[in-house]
């Protein structure tokens, strides 16, 4: 997964690097470095989050409404 990839995804989902760090378990310094193709995502964890930003195309989170009254 390239690096747009990751921000293509990361964007599909609302998060930003510092929430995918904390959602994934690991350090923020690392995401960095993936965004930064200094070093390759791990397979297990790209299919997880094309996955999880596919969840979030196909059922996006609801948005709260406003009903405005006289």
């Amino acid at each position: 997964m390239t690096p747009d990839e990751i921000r293509i995804e990361l964007a599909a989902i609302g998060w930003t690097g510092a929430e995918f760090a904390r959602q994934a378990g690991v350090d923020g310094r690392q995401v960095l470095r993936w965004l930064h193709a200094e070093y390759e995502i791990p397979e297990a964890l790209a299919a997880w989050l094309r996955d999880l930003a596919e969840c979030h195309r196909q059922r996006p989170a609801p948005r709260k409404t406003v009903r405005w009254t006289s």
